[in-house]
């Protein structure tokens, strides 16, 4: 992946997930994207040849937090795109949200 792809897809994901109220905690290459709510879904962000997308696993007994296997590879635009995509659907219809009637 080229320097200047990445640096695209990193930044669409950071507007992204800015324009969608969500948390953005980290530096410019590795970095977390959270959602303030009970049962959404958070991801930890870093490359290195490319993209690559862990996803929130669980507290453990110490209660420090642990991401689980990269989930998602990001290796062009449309695969940044398409994550883009999850990050919203993963607040639109996470469990336990309320919806208007």
């Amino acid at each position: 992946m080229e320097d200047t792809t990445k640096k695209l897809c990193l930044e669409m994901i950071k507007q992204v997930a800015t324009e969608n109220g969500y948390d953005i905690v980290g530096g410019e290459n590795h970095f977390e994207i959270t959602m303030d709510r009970w049962h959404s879904v958070a991801f930890e962000i870093f490359t290195q040849q490319y993209i690559q997308v862990h996803q929130w696993e669980a507290i453990d007994d110490k209660g420090n937090g642990k991401y689980g296997r990269g989930v998602y590879s990001i290796r062009t635009i449309p695969n940044a795109v398409a994550f883009c995509q999850i990050l919203i659907a993963s607040e639109s219809i996470r469990a336990r949200r309320i919806d208007p009637a």
